[in-house]
Parts: C-alpha cells; structure tokens; sequence
C-alpha cells in the first residue's frame, strides 16, 4: 500500500503544509498550520482519524466560550442568581431544606442562562434582594422581584402550626 499525501489538506483548524519526516515506528509526520498561525508537526493517523483538530487553540476557546458567557459574573445580580441555584439544587447548601428540600425549584430557562433571568428580572437596585411574591411556588418569571429587606419581612411562608383548623 502506498504512502497516503495529505499535502493541501485540510483538517478543522489544521492545513497540511510540508511532509515532515517519520516518528520513531515509520509513520509519516505532517507540518500542519494552524488557522491561529501555530505551526504543528502532527503524525498522519491523528490527522484522519480526527484526534488532532488543531494547534490547542480550539479547545482554549472551547473551554472559554462555556466559562464566559455573559460580562455579569462579577455583578451583585449573578450573585443573587447563583445563591438561588444553590439553594435549590444543593443539598450541602445551608437553605436547601426550606427551598430545595421542600420542592423550590427554578424555572428551567433560568437555570439554563444567566441572560435570560437578568433579562426576565433586570438590574437589581441598591440594597434590594431577590423576592418570591409567593413563598410556596418556584423561582419563575412573575412569580420573582427585586424586594427591599421591608418588603420580604412580611412575605413570608405561614408555618404549619399557623393554618387554621377545619370545622367539621
């Protein structure tokens, strides 16, 4: 069987540029230019089989674009959004016995992007906090505001001891 030429072609990020000799078990190595600029001196087999798609750089940004999605990781919003996660969704969690634990959950959007709360919610005012108007549903879109400490003060669950008592 033949050498296979793979000069000129193209592999995702990576083109094959000059042959460039054969590693220690014969196989013919390839210097490939990577769509970064980098260049790669690659074996043949990782080539075609798609193990090797670029320099490095494709993961980097890979790993980038899933850890930096939005500029508000740093805001008193994200903040408040990540808290309400943990307590919905961690058991180790402080609170998650009276969130998590009885049921709150979040409403899936929400979970799913940041954005979409911010956007649902918008800016959080100086000094409020985020508020469930009714204590017994989930963290969804109109049932979640902005609220100072005096509002959420009187937004309560009522305990069980406080339900009234049926007639028979």
């Amino acid at each position: 069987m033949g050498k296979i030429v793979l000069l000129g072609h193209v592999f995702d990020r990576l083109t094959v540029t000059a042959e460039a000799g054969r590693d220690n078990f014969g196989e013919v190595l390839w210097a490939c230019r990577c769509a970064c600029g980098e260049i790669r001196t690659i074996r043949s087999s990782a080539l075609r089989t798609g193990k090797h798609k670029s320099c490095g750089c494709l993961k980097a940004d890979k790993i980038r674009e899933r850890s930096v999605t939005h500029n508000g990781s740093q805001t008193s919003e994200y903040r408040s959004y990540r808290a309400m996660l943990r307590r919905c969704y961690d058991p180790r969690h402080r609170a998650y016995p009276w969130y998590g634990g009885r049921g709150i959950k979040v409403h899936q959007l929400w979970r799913e992007d940041f954005l979409v709360f911010f956007v649902d919610l918008g800016p959080r005012p100086e000094g409020w906090t985020l508020d469930r108007i009714d204590a017994d549903r989930d963290y969804e879109p109109g049932n979640c505001r902005w609220a100072p400490w005096s509002v959420q003060a009187t937004n309560k669950r009522r305990p069980s001891y406080a339900l009234p008592l049926l007639s028979v």
